[in-house]
Formats: structure tokens, C-alpha cells, sequence
């Protein structure tokens, strides 16, 4: 619950009355709270110094200078600097509830339906498309900073080389030069596409790593790649923008997955036999009739409607 109330907090969606009441009602609550926040705080960059300035607690470099190398805690390591500053802040946090963090720029957020896609203009003048099922929040003050909290984003950014904007996942970090690239998740796997410019991504290898023009990346459970994208591999990740999906050689079963994506009613395969039916051809996204067709048409492969869903079986089969 800790957590939840600083990710509130932080994103500026929290009403303070009720953080108050909660932090307020148990001393356990305001000592949680005051270890998560003290570990965000610390990690948060040059967020950190903001912070101690706001709580009037000085600098968090002033801070640091002033703390002897390790202090004895008895048996054991001595506590190292980084361990008394989480201390520090912790103690702050506790006493000054909400206020130091109500005080921060906070992060505006944008989020699509499934089925819904969004071009938006960020606070510098790039664009940020999302597509279905997405959410990304944002903040630029002095550091420009991205999240994607789910689902793919489409950046065109603008601005100085030497500033970057740094982008945040659960799967990856990237710090992101000018120019276009897609970013998306997908479970525990994700991918990240530079169309145009050049990125440094971190998804948890010994260093980051990076990724060029026409290079895409992808993440999973086991591995991190990269691999080269032509022009009509890019376009076809792509062609979400144009309100298309389209299948090269895909597999049924993962063009199914795909397809689900911008569905509220979902497409379900009853026989698995069918899931590495390969399949090919371009489809309006907003009508998965014309995609139903062409199974029906191409490899026998009809449909009905229940209460699971729109399912697919094998024509003269599962007809009942």
C-alpha cells in the first residue's frame, strides 16, 4: 500500500486528505511509506537534491559532504554513505508527510482504450502516438523524461543531441537521441525500433547498449537481441498508424494475438492444430470481418460467435 500511495503521489493523482489519513492512522504506515519514498528519493537522480532543498533539508551534495565515510552500527558493515542518505530521507519523509512531494513537477499521464489510438504533442513539440491499450506519462523538467507503463508508444522527438530524452520500462531504459522510434511491451517480452536516430538501451546486460537506425531490439524471459530492420519489415511494424495489421508468413496463432489487441470481443481458436497455419495479406484494423473472410476463404477456417468470444474451427468440423 506504501508503494501505491507514492506512485499516486509522484504521477499527482493522490488526494492528500485521504494519504494523510492512511499515513496518519497507524505509525507502521508512516514508517513504510518513509522506507519506500527514502529508496525513490535516493535513486531518483538529480530529483534527489530537489528534494532535500524542498524539505529544507539542504543539498543532497551538502548532505553527503558532510557524512563521515561509514559509521559503526555494531556487528557487521558499517553503514556507507548511500545507506545514511536513505536514512536521512527517510526521517523527512516520515514528518513531512505528503508536502515535499506535492511540491514536485508531477507526471502528466495519456492513456488509449483497447481499440483507441492517440497522436499527442509533448511539452517540447514531440509527438507521442499510442496505439491500443496504451498508457505513458510524462515530465519535463530539465530532464525530459518518458514512461510506458504498457502497451507501444510511437516517439518523434525533437531537440538538442546532447540533451536526450530518457524513456522508462519495466523491461528497458533508453536514453533516446532526436528522431523516431517505437517502444513496446507485451507481457515479459518487449521490442524497441530506432526508425530514425540513436538510442542507448538499458534491458539489464552488463552495459547498455546500442541501437541505431533500423535496428530493432527485443526482450524476453531468456534474452536480449539485436537485429537489423529493413524498410518493409519497419513499415509493416508500423502500419498501426495507418489503422492496419499486417501478416507475412505469420502464424496463425500469434496473428490471433495481434489481432486481439485492438478487439474488445477476442478471436479464439478452439483447434491448435490451426495456431501454425501461416498467413499473409494486409487488414483494416476497425474491421476484423474482412480478416475473418479471408480464413474462411483461404484455408476453410469458419467462425461463430459465443459467449467466449468470436471462435475459429475447422469448416465441417466443429460446425454445430
Amino acid at each position: 500500500m506504501a508503494a501505491e500511495w507514492l506512485v499516486a503521489l509522484d504521477a499527482g493523482s493522490v488526494d492528500e486528505e485521504k494519504f494523510e489519513a492512511w499515513r496518519n492512522a497507524d505509525p507502521r504506515h508512516a514508517s513504510a511509506f518513509a522506507q519506500v519514498a527514502a529508496t525513490w528519493a535516493y535513486t531518483a537522480d538529480k530529483r534527489t537534491a530537489a528534494f532535500y532543498e524542498d524539505c529544507g533539508g539542504g543539498t543532497a551534495a551538502h548532505a553527503e559532504a558532510d557524512m563521515p565515510a561509514a559509521v559503526d552500527a555494531g556487528q557487521g558493515r558499517g553503514a556507507t554513505r548511500r545507506q545514511m542518505m536513505g536514512g536521512i530521507a527517510a526521517g523527512i519523509i516520515a514528518t513531512a508527510g505528503a508536502g515535499a512531494f506535492l511540491a514536485w513537477p508531477k507526471r502528466a499521464v495519456a492513456s488509449t482504450g483497447v481499440g483507441e489510438r492517440r497522436d499527442l504533442v509533448l511539452p517540447d513539440g514531440s509527438r507521442a502516438m499510442l496505439n491500443t491499450d496504451s498508457q505513458i506519462a510524462w515530465r519535463f523538467h530539465g530532464i525530459r523524461e518518458l514512461w510506458l507503463d504498457r502497451g507501444e508508444v510511437l516517439l518523434s522527438l525533437r531537440g538538442e543531441a546532447k540533451d536526450g530524452v530518457r524513456l522508462y520500462s519495466k523491461s528497458f531504459n533508453a536514453r533516446l537521441q532526436p528522431g523516431k522510434y517505437d517502444a513496446r511491451l507485451a507481457g515479459d517480452s518487449a521490442s524497441f525500433l530506432t526508425v530514425q536516430g540513436a538510442a542507448q538501451v538499458d534491458a539489464g546486460g552488463a552495459k547498455p547498449q546500442s541501437v541505431l537506425s533500423g535496428q530493432l531490439l527485443t526482450v524476453d524471459v531468456a534474452s536480449v537481441q539485436i537485429s537489423d530492420a529493413g524498410a518493409a519489415d519497419m513499415a509493416d511494424a508500423l502500419a498501426w498508424q495507418r489503422g492496419e495489421i499486417v501478416f507475412n508468413g505469420m502464424a496463425l496463432g500469434q496473428a490471433l494475438d495481434e489481432f486481439n489487441r485492438y478487439l474488445g470481443t477476442k478471436l479464439v481458436l478452439t483447434d491448435p492444430v490451426l495456431k501454425q497455419t501461416r498467413l499473409g495479406g494486409r487488414f483494416e484494423l476497425d474491421d476484423p470481418q474482412r480478416f475473418l473472410a479471408a480464413l474462411d476463404q483461404g484455408f476453410g477456417i469458419a467462425h461463430r460467435r459465443t459467449d467466449k468470444g468470436i471462435e475459429l474451427y475447422r469448416a465441417g468440423v466443429g460446425a454445430r
